[in-house]
């Protein structure tokens, strides 16, 4: 069988490479990752050549020596190239996940596949990414990313949303790109929740490392409003450094949770899980929220509206309206059968329409046809 060589950080992207790699050699496929970013020499060179005294400089030097810039893409494409010619041959495959380099300096005329959740343009738009070139470097990288878009022999993406966006305004050709989701990690699957409380718990969730980004203000605020409504009510933040904000009757910081069981805990401790995103690529966490049998609330952006159905599985709010985040948090309280109804639908939804197995199949059928 053909071998998949995977042209990616084996860490990044939410661990969307790592599910990739387990569900196709699942499935019977030898996958190698090709990682320009784990050789030794570059990596020293690039610290080097970004050294500052500052931590934070250098952090931010470091990202777009390294990254996010021209010089980066050409140096991972570069490097992709000579591991890629070690192990190549005529009848495999490739897949890169992300657009930051292409898979190879001669990718003219290379047949290779593409995922990815998010692109530049979408990045320079949403005011909150960090993640993006300098000013000045901006306008030629995206022409790089346009270019390894429109060679790629076919692109998979996790939303609809993106893939509306290629078309538009990347001029990629639809029948080029296919939806093919993502997948919530199987652990939450095996310890799905089957039969919810009875009684609602009175707690909402928050689970996001990035703060501001995903709304975390926006939540302090609904919730102070609607603590006036519903005053036993809690709300348990998890993942962001602590701030004076969080200081405040009824909310618990408990910050970076690692195991998977001490999260599932936290999910299975709540009613209703809120991260209305300013900036998301995607959202594992409202899935694995919705295997615990939480509705969700999220934001009107990217995937959040194609995992959240809205008003049967959880509740869609444009981005920073706490108002109305807080009249939906006192209506789902005040209403004791959507707990249970929504829950139990969003439960379904994730087995439907949000496993690996169903990513898998649906990429393999392209790659292999």
């Amino acid at each position: 069988m053909a071998a998949i060589h995977m042209v990616t950080q084996e860490k990044s992207s939410s661990g969307l490479p790592v599910y990739l790699r387990n569900g196709l050699t699942g499935n019977g496929h030898e996958v190698n990752f090709i990682d320009a970013q784990s050789c030794l020499l570059p990596k020293i060179s690039v610290l080097l050549q970004s050294f500052h005294p500052n931590k934070k400089k250098w952090f931010h030097r470091r990202s777009m020596l390294g990254t996010y810039s021209v010089a980066a893409w050409h140096r991972n494409t570069r490097i992709n190239g000579a591991l890629l010619d070690r192990v190549l041959k005529p009848e495999d495959k490739i897949l890169q996940i992300g657009g930051l380099y292409a898979p190879h300096p001669a990718s003219t005329g290379l047949e290779y596949y593409l995922f990815f959740t998010y692109t530049m343009k979408l990045a320079y738009r949403d005011g909150y990414s960090p993640w993006i070139p300098e000013p000045w470097e901006r306008e030629a990288v995206v022409e790089l990313e346009t270019r390894l878009y429109s060679e790629a022999k076919h692109i998979f993406v996790a939303s609809k949303f993106v893939r509306r966006h290629l078309i538009a305004e990347y001029g990629i050709p639809a029948d080029r790109i296919t939806v093919a989701g993502m997948g919530v990690d199987d652990f939450f699957v095996r310890n799905m929740r089957i039969l919810l409380p009875e009684k609602p718990a009175k707690k909402c969730l928050f689970v996001g490392y990035t703060f501001h980004l995903k709304g975390g203000p926006d939540v302090l605020m609904a919730f102070t409003l609607a603590r006036k409504y519903v005053p036993d009510l809690e709300l348990t933040i998890i993942g962001p450094n602590y701030t004076e904000d969080m200081d405040q009757e009824g909310v618990r910081h408990v910050g970076a949770v690692r195991d998977r069981q001490e999260l599932l805990d936290y999910y299975r401790s709540a009613d209703l899980f809120l991260l209305p995103s300013r900036c998301d690529s995607f959202g594992f966490v409202f899935l694995e929220a919705m295997t615990q049998g939480l509705v969700c609330v999220g934001s009107n952006m990217n995937a959040m509206p194609e995992i959240i159905t809205d008003g049967e599985t959880g509740f869609i709010v444009e981005p920073g309206d706490h108002i109305r985040m807080a009249e939906l948090i006192v209506t789902f309280y005040q209403n004791s059968h959507l707990r249970t109804s929504m829950g139990n639908r969003a439960r379904e939804r994730v087995l439907e329409r949000f496993t690996w197995p169903r990513v898998v199949e649906i990429m393999e059928r392209e790659i292999f046809r």
